[in-house]
Order: C-alpha cells, then sequence, then structure tokens
C-alpha cells in the first residue's frame, strides 16, 4: 500500500530524529519520493532516497539510490543493503518488493 513520504517525515521528526532535517538532507544532496510503500504486517515503510557526492571543486558524482525503511512504531529509518550503490528503478522495485514480503506468504 503506497503512502505520502509527508506521514514519515512528520513521523521522524515527532519522535526527535533529524533524517528528514534541511541540513542533512544538503550535506548528503538528498532528494526524497513523494510516496512510500507501507508493509501494514511489519509496521514499516519502504522508500528510497537519492544522493549525489558533490567535492569542494564542485565535481558531481552520478547520483546513485538507497532503499530505506522506517519503523512506523518508532520513526526510527534504516538504510537496507548498501548505501548509494543502486540505480532508480533498481531501488524502487527492492522497496515495493519488500513491501509486500510479507502478505504474500
Amino acid at each position: 500500500m503506497r503512502i505520502d513520504i509527508n506521514e514519515i517525515v512528520k513521523l521522524n521528526e515527532s519522535k526527535g530524529f533529524h533524517f528528514f532535517e534541511p541540513s542533512t538532507m544538503r550535506f548528503f544532496s538528498s532528494r526524497k519520493p513523494t510516496e512510500a510503500y507501507l508493509n501494514e504486517a511489519e509496521n514499516k515503510a519502504y522508500f528510497v532516497t537519492s544522493e549525489q557526492f558533490v567535492s569542494s571543486l564542485n565535481e558531481k558524482a552520478v547520483r546513485k539510490y538507497s532503499v530505506r525503511v522506517c519503523n512506523m512504531a518508532t520513526g526510527d529509518i534504516n538504510t537496507i543493503g548498501e548505501f548509494n550503490k543502486l540505480n532508480r528503478n533498481e531501488a524502487v522495485k527492492q522497496a515495493k518488493e519488500l513491501s509486500l514480503k510479507l502478505l504474500v506468504a
């Protein structure tokens, strides 16, 4: 089931975390999606962020993607798999699959 990413942003902030804080997002040149995928059985939401390394000489690396999981009870967010290693399609596919994993069992 899809949910608005702003639900996760508000939850994360209300629990005292800073994952989506503007200064954090700027530091990593991060972008957040507009939606996430909720796994109701796990009470977790999976989503994708992208990050881009920019050197002190303003040289930009290729934008890469990471799959994230938010515990909807605690608001804590963690990375699934390796940070910043996927292309967009791979990351979205993994997030969607993870959101369904216990529902089809």
